[in-house]
């Protein structure tokens, strides 16, 4: 007489469990409705932070604008850290360049000279432009983090954007990184009056809309500090020189001028820099400009090495003047 009673006891049990299964189906995708809509707001809005990538928001967000951007097939690529990225016009040397070249600028945030070189080789298997331009300050041979800690074939593949961006999306997803970054980057994608600024112009470059008095006094008061300078990062120039030869790519390396004052507390340190940098630059055969003194008054800069937009167009058309001998 018991065993009806044992089969009823297990249909309900199974009943419940499935009711259970069912319920936490229907909430676990619920959950994931109101997050993926969530982060779709996001992004329609401007909000949204670009793939988790790296730690560097700024690279992470040259990589969503090149997605697009290569599509334009650039004759002329600049490349670099902040110094590329906020130093160099890309509109007012397109305009000013006799064959009004397409320019795509590459630069980002911190980069290092063995960043730089990876990252642009990378971009330069998705792309063949004529000419590369690498805007460069001492800052980028100091000892230090390198940010791109990605290999070389996720480097290529974000650079072809030759990955599902689902997948891309599922590979990289961290919510602390969202939670982290959300806060401020509206404005930075908006507006150019901060350091932090990732508002691209059509080419990728950054003018800041930063001026005295309104900086930060710790950057601006900072000088060139050759003690900081490491050998492998020279040795990276070289090598980067030599990796744009052997693809017969034209290669222009340039210092951007520096502050007045900062110059004169580090003008021995900067000049050794430049000389040191022109001689692994040039035994491949390729050009190094050197416009650290182009005496620019204290209007024209952010800090003492990133100029203000006032400044990039000043640094912009000297050095297409150059181009244009």
């Amino acid at each position: 007489m018991s065993l009806p009673h044992s089969e009823g006891l297990t249909s309900a049990s199974g009943g419940s469990a499935k009711v259970y299964c069912i319920t936490l189906a229907v909430a676990l995708a619920s959950g994931f409705a109101l997050v993926a809509g969530l982060l779709l707001a996001e992004k329609a809005a401007g909000a949204l932070p670009p793939l988790a990538l790296t730690s560097n928001l700024s690279f992470n967000e040259k990589h969503s604008f090149l997605r697009s951007a290569l599509r334009t097939k650039p004759d002329l690529i600049v490349a670099g850290s902040s110094m590329a990225l906020n130093n160099l016009s890309g509109d007012d040397l397109a305009s000013e360049l006799p064959d009004h070249p397409r320019i795509l600028n590459i630069g980002a945030f911190s980069l290092k000279m063995s960043d730089t070189r990876r990252w642009l080789r990378a971009v330069l298997d998705a792309t063949h432009p004529k000419k590369v331009i690498v805007v460069t300050g001492m800052m980028d041979f100091y000892a230090g983090t390198k940010w791109l800690t990605p290999t070389d074939a996720d480097l290529r593949s974000f650079a072809a954007g030759s990955r599902s961006p689902v997948l891309e999306f599922l590979k990289y997803f961290s919510l602390q990184y969202y939670l982290d970054k959300w806060i401020g980057l509206r404005l930075d994608r908006r507006s150019r009056a901060d350091y932090s600024s990732l508002a691209f112009d059509g080419t990728g470059s950054v003018p800041l809309a930063v001026y005295y008095p309104h900086v930060d006094m710790q950057r601006w008061r900072e000088v060139p500090r050759g003690e900081m300078v490491v050998d492998e990062e020279y040795r990276q120039a070289d090598q980067l020189a030599i990796d744009l030869r052997d693809r017969k790519i034209e290669a222009i390396f340039v210092q951007p001028p520096i502050r007045r004052e900062a110059l004169a507390a580090g003008r021995s340190d900067m000049e050794k820099h430049c000389h040191r940098l022109a001689r692994a630059v040039q035994q491949s055969g390729q050009v190094f400009l050197d416009l650290h003194d182009m005496n620019l008054a204290d209007s024209f800069f952010a800090d003492y090495s990133h100029l203000n937009a006032r400044g990039s167009r000043a640094f912009t058309l000297e050095l297409a003047r150059r181009l244009s001998r």
